[in-house]
């Protein structure tokens, strides 16, 4: 059985900003690993992200290209727009949310949570956004994709086109543990 859900909202992209995602990555030993990404197509990501191990954390900006073509993506969530002259200051911004080494419940996704805190502080985050709520739509985004669906990154590539908000595939997450569920899945055996 599946509960009832409000839809993932439809964010636009104002003109002049690029959309902040977070990106989602399988790990084989558990666990996603989440980075921000500024996309200003498919041919330029800017991708924020702590890399290494509880002793040798590392904040990193890369970039890269075509985030759907790597094979360990997995979807994400759209957390806020910055204005395209910004993206430089953001980097740097970035740089200031603390890196907690050698604290054994610490990791990247509890960075990504707290630079999207500074984010907020600077107007680029979405206001409302917490925890719980992100959490939820990387659960519908991480279904989209098993559904072959559009992830969030394929969504705001079409908007950057377009000019179009385009709004999610809807998906259901289940009421046991909040985990995403086919519309089509078999019901879970009772014990």
């Amino acid at each position: 059985m599946s509960s009832s859900r409000s839809p993932t909202p439809t964010r636009n992209i104002p003109p002049g900003t690029l959309p902040i995602i977070l990106a989602q990555f399988y790990q084989p030993h558990g666990g996603e690993h989440w980075t921000l990404s500024v996309v200003e197509s498919s041919q330029s990501i800017h991708t924020f992200e702590i890399r290494g191990n509880t002793d040798s954390y590392t904040y990193v900006h890369d970039q890269m290209k075509n985030l759907d073509r790597v094979e360990s993506y997995r979807g994400g969530c759209h957390v806020g727009n910055v204005p395209k002259d910004n993206v430089t200051e953001m980097r740097l911004k970035l740089k200031e949310v603390i890196i907690n080494k050698h604290e054994p419940r610490w990791n990247p996704q509890v960075w990504v949570l707290d630079a999207i805190k500074l984010l907020k502080d600077e107007g680029w985050a979405f206001t409302g956004l917490t925890e719980v709520f992100t959490r939820r739509e990387l659960q519908k985004d991480m279904l989209r994709w098993d559904m072959v669906e559009d992830t969030v990154y394929e969504r705001v590539l079409q908007e950057l086109d377009t000019g179009r908000p385009v709004s999610p595939a809807m998906v259901a997450l289940s009421a046991e543990e909040g985990k995403p569920t086919s519309p089509t899945a078999a019901p879970k055996a009772k014990s």
